[in-house]
């Protein structure tokens, strides 16, 4: 427990239920009780000031019951969407895997008679040429038509380009590795990306999925700001399938991707439905439509009345004690003032003694 916790302490008639009250206060929006913006906060005042629909003891108890089973099963579908995008994630890095390694189609290859020694072996430099971006400070950039592509995506358009399309970048300091692509006439590259200048007769689109899977990291420096060594990644051998591989390929990276499309959109629609569930079957608990009604309950004016009953004796006790603690506070200055009057009336006969 800190100085910045808020304890509530319950009378006794209540004590048996507090997880009533917990889910109760969990049904309220924060914006009922909680106030400031730099340092939100919940204050005694407004603590004090919530209201809560109070049903009969027995109620609360099958209100609490049916919650604790009903939300334990929302934070177990919680648990299990969560690990849903990590799934898409490793999808997506196995389809480009078995894309660049000739696996996604060898079917493809078996059909047409031909195998994998059909791949020309090349350095990175021969299979496209990359250039690093031109400078242009981000405040510099005058509204036009072309976009900036920086390491982190378009930044902006400007009214120059500096390369023809289609746009491919990996990043090149700072967001080193980062891919982008995009199908644009022409661009203006940043300084911040190395672009490909020449795709030397390769599939532009191919050669985005190689980008995509490719471990650029690998080729940077290890310093502050992490900047990709082009001169190590031009040397790097690398295997090319055929121009006309190169399209099954990307046809079939793209057919596969957009399935994980599918299911992403589908889970997001579906976590938002799960963050929603549990205001949702609080908001119906505490509207009395969670659980049925027994007639046979204790009406909850009773409860009420104990409440009352107990408040009041809580106040009379403070008051007896407040009382209390007067009086001795009073008793022990009557005590101090006449040991003070009796000191100087001491003090005044031993001076007389001596005069």
């Amino acid at each position: 427990m800190t100085h910045n916790s808020l304890v509530l302490n319950f009378f006794d008639s209540l004590e048996k239920n507090k997880r009533y009250f917990a889910y109760a206060l969990q049904s309220k929006s924060n914006s009922q009780y909680v106030t400031g913006t730099a340092q939100p906060q919940v204050t005694i005042t407004n603590a004090n000031e919530i209201q809560i629909r109070l049903a009969p003891l027995n109620e609360q108890k099958r209100i609490v019951e049916k919650l604790d089973k009903l939300l334990s099963k929302v934070d177990e579908s919680k648990v299990r969407l969560d690990k849903i995008p990590v799934i898409i994630k490793r999808f997506r890095q196995s389809v480009l895997n078995a894309a660049v390694t000739g696996e996604l189609t060898k079917d493809w290859r078996e059909r047409k008679g031909i195998t994998l020694n059909n791949w020309g072996k090349k350095i990175f430099n021969e299979f496209c040429k990359i250039q690093r971006g031109y400078d242009l400070p981000l405040r510099k950039i005058i509204d036009g038509a072309y976009a900036v592509v920086t390491s982190g995506g378009i930044a902006g358009y400007h009214k120059e380009s500096k390369a023809n399309g289609p746009c491919l970048v990996t990043g090149r300091s700072g967001s080193v590795g980062s891919v982008h692509f995009f199908e644009f006439e022409n661009y203006w590259p940043h300084n911040t990306v190395l672009f490909v200048k020449d795709f030397c007769g390769n599939y532009p689109k191919y050669t985005y999925y190689y980008f995509l899977q490719y471990d650029f990291k690998s080729f940077s420096s290890s310093t502050v700001v992490p900047t990709l060594d082009r001169k190590k990644l031009f040397n790097e051998k690398i295997e090319i399938p055929p121009f006309e591989e190169q399209k099954e390929i990307v046809k079939r990276v793209e057919a596969l991707f957009k399935k994980a499309d599918e299911i992403e959109e589908r889970f997001i629609k579906a976590k938002a439905f799960v963050d929603k569930l549990t205001q949702s079957i609080l908001a119906k608990a505490f509207r009395g439509e969670l659980v049925s009604q027994d007639s046979n309950d204790e009406p909850a004016s009773v409860l009420l009345e104990k409440i009352k009953e107990e408040k009041e004796s809580h106040i009379t006790s403070n008051v007896k004690v407040k009382t209390n603690k007067t009086s001795k506070s009073t008793k022990k200055f009557i005590l101090m003032k006449e040991k003070k009057t009796k000191n100087a009336k001491t003090i005044k006969r031993k001076e007389k003694r001596i005069a």
